[in-house]
């Protein structure tokens, strides 16, 4: 499907691109790539900046960021350093709950200290210190449904529509 949209070219100009094209979507095409490490593939961010060119929006989605390290580290920093929005769920495995902590980032806390032993003193002074904006504690303790939103430099807590699927003791047979 992409590379109808792509055509022959994937490297050039928009124009080139468009003419090569053998057909463009008239709204915006969706792609989602559910498990991404199973077909990762070297080069792949570039695929995501030409589609993206095309009004193409990709999804990828993987259970953990190891996952986006198939097949190189530098690939795993271009593939999150080109996605503007980052979703995080809850997460299992410590290395994926720590590298999205470090995602989201750190804020600075600023504390004023008065001193209370010496009523006449006037000294005051400030502290200032380093925190993280979500513990790791608060990304592996995620509810179904429940996470975070990174978008232009903002996290936003959310609450997504979760379908609880019922419990089939068996599956029939057709």
């Amino acid at each position: 499907a992409v590379s109808s949209l792509l055509g022959e070219k994937i490297s050039g100009t928009i124009e080139i691109r468009y003419q090569a094209s053998a057909r463009r979507p008239r709204v915006p095409f969706w792609g989602v790539m559910d498990e991404y490490g199973a077909y990762a593939v070297e080069g792949f961010d570039n695929v995501l900046a030409q589609a993206r060119s095309l009004k193409v929006s990709v999804a990828i989605l993987v259970q953990e960021i190891a996952s986006l390290k198939k097949t190189s580290e530098i690939e795993a920093q271009r593939l999150l350093g080109n996605t503007g929005i980052k979703v995080a769920l809850k997460v299992e495995e410590q290395k994926t709950a720590e590298e999205i902590v470090e995602m989201l980032g750190k804020s600075e806390e600023v504390i004023l200290k008065v001193d209370s032993e010496n009523a006449s003193s006037n000294e005051r002074r400030f502290d200032v210190t380093e925190k993280e904006k979500v513990r790791i504690e608060d990304v592996k303790m995620l509810k179904a449904g429940h996470g975070y939103v990174m978008w232009a430099g903002q996290i936003q807590p959310v609450l997504i529509k979760y379908y609880e699927p019922p419990v089939v003791p068996e599956i029939p047979e057709f």
